[in-house]
């Protein structure tokens, strides 16, 4: 899926990790909408894109709170 493989370079080759949540948060959108989540590997990219956004707000909290103290 598109939008799981622009979160990844935007987060793992770019760490744009703003950027990449924006994409998974939209990859998640894009799942509600068009997809029938019942299937199997419909539902592999909702929990994907939902796993990525977790694990980015994590990194951009820790990148935000390191700043802070500095």
């Amino acid at each position: 899926m598109v939008y799981i493989a622009l979160a990844k370079i935007y987060e793992h080759r770019l760490k744009q990790y703003d950027r990449a949540l924006d994409i998974a948060k939209r990859g998640m959108v894009y799942c509600l909408e068009r997809f029938d989540l019942n299937e199997r590997k419909q539902q592999e990219y909702f929990q994907d894109l939902s796993h990525r956004c977790k694990r980015l707000t994590r990194k951009m909290e820790d990148h935000h709170g390191n700043h802070d103290r500095f």
